[in-house]
């Protein structure tokens, strides 16, 4: 066989080789690149032999990785959802323990009104109101005091809970003095 022969079958073995294998290997790995910056919705062309075989395998690789990043922006937007959810819960909690807070009082409101108009025995209903209080605000002790303008002093008139109530019926306290006066001072 002439050397020209040998160099035409070289030269075409060398382009079917370029053609068949090179070219699609290198925009195989073109590919690659693409979906190597997270481009995983590129596809690798469909061609013959090896390279279409390493193209199909990229293909399903590919396809792969793009469900599992659509199911990682679907947890996401779930996870995001449902800590809204949890947000609007802890506000809607919130506002529901404002309410019950204003309907307690309003409530206590409502009952002092009735007490205070139903008997003119001014003990009576100040052991009412101390009784009423300390139920509505979930409160053990309430003692009630009231302003004497004979004295000017504070005088204990009521309470509710204390072990010993006679001991501290009665009381006497400056304004300004300990706690009480502290109190009604300000």
């Amino acid at each position: 066989m002439p050397w020209e022969v040998i160099g035409v079958l070289a030269l075409g073995a060398s382009a079917l080789l370029y053609v068949t294998v090179f070219l699609p290997l290198k925009r195989l790995l073109k590919r690659l690149r693409d979906a190597e910056g997270s481009d995983f919705l590129v596809r690798m062309p469909e061609v013959g032999g090896i390279a279409g075989q390493l193209g199909a395998a990229v293909n399903r690789i590919l396809a792969k990785m793009t469900d599992m990043n659509v199911q990682s922006i679907d947890q996401r937007r779930e996870l995001d959802w449902a800590q809204e959810r949890l947000d609007m819960q802890a506000d809607l909690d919130r506002a529901n323990a404002e309410l019950e807070r204003r309907l307690v009082g309003q409530m206590l409101l409502n009952e002092l009104t009735e007490t205070f108009s139903s008997s003119l025995d001014i003990s009576a209903v100040l052991s009412t109101v101390c009784s009423q209080v300390a139920r509505a605000l979930t409160i053990d002790e309430v003692v009630l005091v009231r302003f004497d303008p004979a004295s000017g002093d504070l005088v204990v008139a009521a309470c509710e809970g204390l072990a010993e109530p006679a001991e501290v019926m009665g009381l006497r306290f400056e304004i300004g003095e300990g706690v009480t006066g502290e109190v009604w001072d300000d």
